[in-house]
């Protein structure tokens, strides 16, 4: 290659590394906000699917439980407090054998889910009585 041709394939080198450059500093920050949005959506569905999954095992648990023990003890006059206090922990306890598969799904993106599963107990507990009286 004499002088010219040189100049010429340097010139189209660095005019290459400019092209790059630019495409590369204008893709990464709208691949990174993709990829962020993306992401969390990803992990809403995935709360959501938990939750709506372990909900529907809160409902089964506690209408169960309101079929054998609840109704007992308060037909026997012995539903307390503490008996009260005692079936909701059984109830959690049992959403969670359940829905432990669940529960380690959404553990990363859920957070303290035993707090939420006694949330989910007490909503499927309202739930139940007002259907029970309509």
């Amino acid at each position: 290659m004499n002088g010219l041709e040189t100049q010429i394939v340097q010139g189209l080198a660095g005019l290459l590394t400019a092209v790059v450059t630019g495409v590369v500093a204008y893709a990464l920050p709208k691949a990174k906000m993709w990829l962020t949005h993306h992401t969390n959506v990803q992990q809403a569905q995935l709360a959501t699917t938990v939750l709506n999954g372990l909900g529907r095992i809160a409902d089964g648990v506690v209408s169960s439980f309101n079929q054998s023990v609840v109704s007992d003890a308060k037909a026997t006059g012995k539903w307390t407090p503490e008996l009260a206090a005692q079936v909701k922990a059984d109830a959690v306890k049992a959403v969670q054998a359940q829905g432990a598969a669940l529960i380690q799904l959404g553990s990363n993106v859920i957070g303290n889910v035993p707090q939420v599963i006694g949330s989910l107990v007490e909503q499927a507990v309202v739930a139940n009585k007002a259907s029970a009286k309509a």
